[in-house]
């Protein structure tokens, strides 16, 4: 038996020289059909073979050629390798080829960079794309044309870090360091500094001390210089988890709750945007399908023209309906403004004059409460029709879109079952499908996210309350507060706060908490929400805004002491005719004339006494 293919093919030849032709044929056909002949066969074909004659021939020339045999069935196989995997790989020019064929993934990638989302895909950093690194997006991607806007928003976002390394502090730390080396200061000089800074520095709110000695207050006093030896008492420890809590509480109000409904919302907008597609897909092959008939088609067409204008009218009275409710809010505030204004108007005064000049004010602004109030009433009424219409409208939409399924179910009817339209009315279906309950999906994890932070954010707020109570000792103003009209509004939790200050500022809290009352609706207003501004405060392009309600209460309190009380304005006449003076130019309505009489019957109300306006209120 022959031991080897360069014997085989020995053989082969000798075969050519027998009388055995046909049988020598086919073996070679057999040779050149499976690159390889087994030995029974051979044996066949050669029987007449002289045994002398094969055991005497050099087989060298023989090897050579079997060699190049088998390197030709080799490059012969590589070629079909590169043929099938042109099919599956593409590079970054023929990536970028693809994507810009459609405008959606086009517009994601550009904005990503086309090398950095390559990148990202070529796993394997080989230069190349194939299938098995596309199913990294999803699972059942096996191209470009299946990947969807979201399905690629949703894997950039996870894997693509566009943002910065460092944060601002961190960069700023470093800065600092340099600047220290540069200058050459050591550890123990910086040290230094910001302990005699510490023992200068109020430690909360924007709120100073005087100097070199404690007001009093647990959140804005000053320690005094004395006491920067470094150790920690059991009031700079409360107070430094008050203010922990309180920047969890700023980072979940302004940062992360706000963060997880902007990223509802775009997984929602991105969630409709892959419906969208998959839906104009199915359209078009409809549309420019031979196999559909041209009556069926124009159904579908109408149908699919009557959802869509449905559709665009509820949206637009959804978002004239939230308009109109922003609108009556701020009506509503107004009223409220005023029926406040009114119930602080005095009419019980002896001087006739004034009193007739406030019940003139009063008729004034029951006139204005009146236009309000029927401006309320048919912002109401117009809210009310509203909501009809949309709820009209949803039942239109819910009929059209059975309608449309209807005749959806209709067109694949008349299809046979290897239609190429019917494969991508299916396959369009089934990726909406998907799309759904991916939304589904992704959607419940926020939802959840969200209550988490919202109950977080609840949590801590009481903790700062609690906190709050043992730090600080509950005095009248704080009860006052808790019992009174300013419960309901953002000062509720700053009675003793305004009351240190006005220890330390030598000011009567009650005539400042009669003040803020008018001035911020009892802290329910806007400017006071929005702007932490509880003293009315202007500037030159409108109201101004201070970074904390702490920093605004301070600045209230300050004022008063610097420029009214301590230069013996101590009477709320006194007061007022600075404060807020009739005729300013920023009072067009003259409303600043129900100033006076509105704080002394607020303070009145809070006090339980009968002072005028121009009682003296310093304080001994």
């Amino acid at each position: 038996m022959p031991s080897s293919d360069s014997e085989l093919l020995i053989i082969n030849r000798l075969a050519r020289n027998t009388e055995s032709i046909t049988e020598t044929e086919s073996v070679n056909e057999s040779t050149e059909n499976s690159d390889k002949v087994t030995a029974s066969t051979v044996t066949k074909t050669v029987t007449t073979v002289d045994e002398n004659e094969y055991q005497t021939i050099d087989t060298s020339e023989f090897d050579e050629e079997l060699e190049e045999t088998e390197a030709e069935a080799e490059t012969e196989s590589e070629d079909e390798t590169d043929e099938e995997a042109d099919d599956t790989e593409f590079d970054l020019e023929t990536f970028k080829a693809l994507i810009e064929n459609n405008s959606k993934l086009k517009e994601i990638v550009e904005e990503a960079g086309y090398e950095e989302v390559f990148n990202l895909l070529d796993a394997n950093s080989d230069d190349t794309i194939t299938q098995d690194e596309l199913s990294a997006i999803g699972s059942d991607i096996e191209s470009l044309d299946d990947i969807t806007a979201g399905e690629l928003k949703k894997f950039l976002k996870e894997n693509l870090n566009t943002e910065e390394d460092e944060d601002d502090e961190t960069v700023f730390a470093q800065l600092v360091e340099k600047l220290k080396t540069a200058l050459g200061l050591d550890d123990t000089t910086s040290d230094t500094t910001d302990a005699t800074t510490a023992g200068t520095t109020s430690s909360t709110g924007g709120s100073s001390g005087s100097t070199g000695t404690s007001s009093g207050s647990s959140g804005g006093s000053s320690s005094s210089g004395s006491s920067s030896s470094g150790s920690t008492t059991s009031s700079d420890t409360t107070t430094e988890e008050t203010e922990s809590i309180e920047d969890q509480i700023k980072q979940l109000e302004e940062v992360d709750i706000p963060a997880t409904e902007a990223e509802m919302e775009e997984l929602l907008a991105t969630k409709d945007e892959d419906i969208d597609e998959q839906q104009k897909i199915q359209e078009e092959a409809i549309e420019e399908s031979d196999e559909v008939d041209e009556e069926l088609k124009e159904k579908y067409k109408t149908v699919e023209e009557e959802l869509t204008t449905a559709q665009d009218e509820k949206s637009e009275k959804e978002q004239t309906k939230a308009d109109k409710e922003s609108e009556l809010s701020g009506v509503t505030s107004d009223i409220a403004g005023i029926e406040a204004q009114i119930a602080a108007i005095d009419t019980n005064v002896e001087d006739e004059e004034k009193k007739a000049e406030n019940e003139a004010l009063i008729s004034e602004l029951e006139a204005q409460k009146a236009e309000l109030e029927t401006q309320k009433t048919e912002l109401e009424e117009e809210i009310s029709t509203l909501e009809d219409e949309i709820g009209d409208l949803e039942t239109v939409i819910e009929e059209k879109e059975a309608e449309k399924e209807a005749v959806l179910d209709e067109i694949k009817e008349s299809l046979n079952p290897d239609s190429p339209l019917l494969k991508t009315i299916e396959e369009t279906e089934e990726k909406m499908d998907e799309i759904e309950e991916t939304y589904k999906t992704d959607s419940a994890e926020l939802e959840k996210t969200l209550e988490e932070q919202r109950t977080e954010l609840e949590e801590l707020k009481v903790q700062k309350g609690q906190e709050d109570g043992e730090a600080q000792n509950t005095g009248d103003l704080a009860e006052l507060f808790a019992n009174s009209e300013f419960a309901n509004g953002v000062l509720a939790e700053y009675g003793d706060y305004i009351e240190d200050l006005c220890e330390e500022y030598n000011i009567d809290p009650y005539l400042v908490a009669a003040i803020m009352a008018q001035e911020t609706r009892y802290g329910t207003s806007s400017a006071v929400v929005n702007q932490n501004n509880p003293g009315g405060y202007m500037t030159s392009s409108g109201l101004k805004t201070f970074s904390s309600l702490e920093e605004g209460i301070e600045a209230v309190i300050s004022n008063l002491g610097r420029n009214y009380t301590s230069i013996g304005l101590t009477t709320i006449t006194d007061i007022g005719n600075k404060y807020c003076p009739v005729g300013a130019s920023n009072d067009p309505t003259g409303l600043n004339s129900s100033w006076i009489p509105n704080v002394t019957t607020i303070y009145n109300e809070l006090t339980g006494k009968n002072i005028t306006c121009d009682t003296n209120l310093a304080l001994v």
